[in-house]
């Protein structure tokens, strides 16, 4: 700092200079402080302007695996489990919106009823050949 006050003029190097040997280790502390607030604030990951949207999901693929053994037609739950779980599906086909929904039945073989398709209407028909 010596070298370069004597080469470009004391005073206004002085008054340009940042790192000056007495505001060093204050401004240093200082520069450390906000990065330190400003790295919390960035992992608090603040969001504004942000609406929360229910009940879409419309990148959703879901393939359902639906079992159409004999065990199935067991009466322990009304009106079977076959039935039941029909009517389970059923409901989680209507609550799916813009989701892509495929469906696979087995007993000892899986079969594909339907691929991952958007259409509710060819899902629930093809559904209910799945005895």
């Amino acid at each position: 700092m010596k070298k370069r006050k004597e080469k470009w003029g004391g005073e206004l190097l002085t008054h340009y200079a940042v790192f000056e040997k007495r505001n060093n280790k204050l401004l240093r502390i200082s520069l450390l402080f906000i990065a330190l607030v400003a790295t919390l604030i960035a992992f608090a990951r603040p969001q504004w302007g942000e609406v929360e949207k229910k009940g879409v999901l419309s990148d959703l693929d879901l393939v359902i695996l639906f079992d159409v053994s004999k065990s199935m037609n067991v009466k322990d739950v009304r009106p079977s489990r076959l039935e039941r779980g029909k009517m389970e599906i059923r409901s989680l086909i209507e609550k799916l919106e813009g989701a892509r929904i495929g469906l696979v039945a087995f007993s000892s073989m899986p079969v594909i009823l339907c691929p991952l398709t958007e259409d509710k209407g060819a899902l629930n028909i093809l559904f209910d050949i799945a005895d």
